[in-house]
């Protein structure tokens, strides 16, 4: 046995750390070392090999000026102090993760086998199908509740059981015509993929385009981020709409009016404002902004149209870039 001063070893554990790039943090799983602990000194009793393990704990050691409960306490403080919680309960604010879950889950509906690894045959598809349509409206009624229930508490103030059933009736009802609409929507996406296929000569495939394209990623999630916000579900289409904005680069605000065939190539720094409106038989190209003058206005103009129209068949390209070639 011998000893070894503290200060000692913490010069030891850099120096090996900095020749090994290796952090000597994990004591686990070696029987063979025993180590004690006491004041400043450390005693080693065995070591292995050629190799001597050094664990520093700080039970009476300097290395921890506070203790742990007092961090956490000084967390818990700012909690109180400013807020920013999400505590479980219908009376909360929507859950990002399970509102992306839900959105994932309505993605493979739309278009069932791009998106999941799943094994879809015409024996099994039925069952697949009618899971995924219980798991959605179980799992986004009570996040539209949640949703519905905070707008009402921070209009009125008011929270009362009678007002949160109310909220999970309408919350169910939207989620159920959600479902209900998922046909008209895939006939609108079918048109967006032929125009995104027929416009990219890159494209070799529908497929392709499907399983692959960020454009069309982000207008599936428009479009169904656009009919949750025509009937009124506030926060849950911005969840939808950043989180493929997070993904793909392109903003496409729920509150937009987009039409049929729409064709969004490339991609990356597109924003398209929420009081947009936009023909049919539209292509955009990369960097692109359908965006207000300004904003110096704020909330003042909350519900105010600011954004440009586009009208058919326009195509727009970013205004500094250079192109060569025919349309």
């Amino acid at each position: 046995n011998r000893t070894v001063d503290l200060r000692t070893t913490n010069a030891v554990l850099y120096q090996l750390s900095y020749k090994s790039k290796a952090k000597l943090t994990c004591w686990k799983n070696i029987p063979v070392i025993d180590i004690l602990v006491k004041g400043k000194n450390i005693f080693l009793k065995k070591n292995c090999s050629n190799l001597i393990f050094f664990m520093l704990i700080s039970f009476q050691s300097e290395r921890l000026s506070v203790s742990i409960d007092t961090l956490v306490d000084k967390i818990l403080h700012s909690y109180e102090e400013f807020g920013g919680v999400n505590c479980v309960g219908s009376d909360t604010f929507p859950n990002r993760e399970n509102v992306v879950t839900v959105l994932q889950n309505l993605q493979s509906l739309l278009f069932p086998g791009y998106r999941k690894a799943e094994e879809l045959d015409e024996h099994n598809i039925r069952y697949i199908t009618g899971q995924k349509v219980n798991c959605i409206i179980t799992m986004l009624t009570k996040e539209i509740q949640k949703a519905f229930v905070y707008e009402v508490n921070r209009k009125s103030g008011a929270n009362t059981d009678a007002r949160k059933h109310r909220c999970f009736s309408l919350a169910e009802a939207t989620a159920v015509a959600l479902i209900d609409e998922l046909p008209a929507i895939r006939k609108k996406l079918q048109l967006d993929v032929q125009a995104l296929f027929k416009g990219d000569p890159a494209a070799k495939s529908d497929a392709e385009v499907i399983v692959s394209y960020p454009g069309l990623e982000a207008i599936i999630v428009y479009r169904l981020a656009h009919f949750l916000y025509k009937n009124g579900v506030p926060v849950i289409p911005r969840i939808m709409s950043e989180h493929v904005h997070g993904k793909t680069g392109i903003d496409i605000h729920p509150g937009a009016t987009i039409g049929e065939s729409f064709f969004i190539d490339h991609g990356t720094g597109i924003v398209i404002g929420e009081t947009s409106v936009i023909g049919n038989n539209v292509k955009i190209y990369q960097g692109v902004t359908l965006g207000a003058l300004s904003t110096r206005g704020g909330q003042r103009l909350a519900g105010v149209r600011r954004h440009p129209t586009i009208e058919d068949n326009v195509t727009i390209y970013r205004s500094e870039e250079r192109r060569v070639g025919k349309e």
